[in-house]
């Protein structure tokens, strides 16, 4: 179904498809517009607030564990960018796919351990 749905938008709306698939005139990238442009911000947002609500609980100094947050996100931010360009050029769509199964799978436990678990 999303496949045909792809086909139809990209004839009336050639741009309009870009999210969905991998089809790109023959460029290496893809531009995010519309709703990647809102989803990943809120996403981001929603989780900063998360742990900005917890982080009084930890009873800890409060520059000293942003300050430790920051340089460990940067760090692994770095990293992760670095494996991502090279697994993607070598496992392309198979690392997407294997990557979104993932998210599904820890959003799937932290919905089991919130509510089924505790």
């Amino acid at each position: 179904m999303l496949r045909c749905q792809q086909l139809l938008t990209k004839r009336r709306h050639p741009q309009r498809h870009l999210i969905l698939s991998d089809e790109r005139n023959g460029e290496g990238s893809a531009r995010l517009s519309g709703f990647a442009l809102w989803a990943a911000p809120i996403a981001t947002s929603v989780d900063a607030f998360a742990a900005g609500i917890t982080l009084p609980t930890l009873d800890l100094p409060p520059l000293a564990t942003c300050a430790t947050i920051a340089v460990v996100t940067a760090v692994l931010s770095a990293i992760a960018i670095e494996f991502g360009q090279r697994a993607g050029d070598r496992c392309g769509r198979h690392a997407e796919i294997a990557g979104g199964v993932m998210l599904i799978l820890l959003g799937v436990n932290i919905v089991f351990d919130h509510t089924i678990a505790a």
